[in-house]
């Protein structure tokens, strides 16, 4: 982390930090998954929730990585090539993720995605309702490889 020309650190440059790496870890927990990648996820998911991300959130970018999978997925499958399909997402996928994001669209299926958002959906709704209950259905989808 860069000072430029401040001679300590403030409150809300660490803040700012901790928030930016928040971010980092989300993406890195939602590639894990897609690219089946399982043996650290829980050590993940525990840090983004000391973090302060609740459940409801996590699996909220989890969907929204599979969506996004999905879309381009979908997209293969009527014509458009990867890198068409690929362009039309928005925001565009991060170029430091490209080659995670085609790795994982060549392990998934239209169906099989579809299967995972559908039960990540449904985990978000039972989440509102009981974050013990669902927090434990996650960690054992992961755990189990259910993803």
């Amino acid at each position: 982390m860069l000072l430029g020309n401040k001679k300590s650190v403030v409150e809300e440059d660490l803040q700012g930090y901790l928030d930016s790496q928040g971010e980092i870890t989300l993406d890195k927990l939602c590639y894990r998954i897609s690219l089946k990648e399982l043996k650290e996820l829980e050590p993940l998911l525990i840090k983004l929730q000391n973090a302060g991300h609740n459940l409801v959130s996590i699996t909220r970018m989890i969907i929204r990585h599979f969506y996004r999978l999905y879309q381009v997925k979908h997209l293969i499958t009527k014509g458009k090539t990867e890198q068409q399909a690929m362009a039309s997402l928005y925001p565009p996928v991060f170029f430091k993720q490209v080659n995670d994001f085609t790795r994982s669209l060549k392990l998934w299926s239209d169906e099989q995605l579809l299967d995972r958002l559908k039960s990540l959906t449904e985990l978000e709704l039972m989440a509102k309702k009981d974050l013990v209950t669902a927090g434990l259905i996650l960690k054992n989808m992961i755990l189990i490889s259910d993803f």
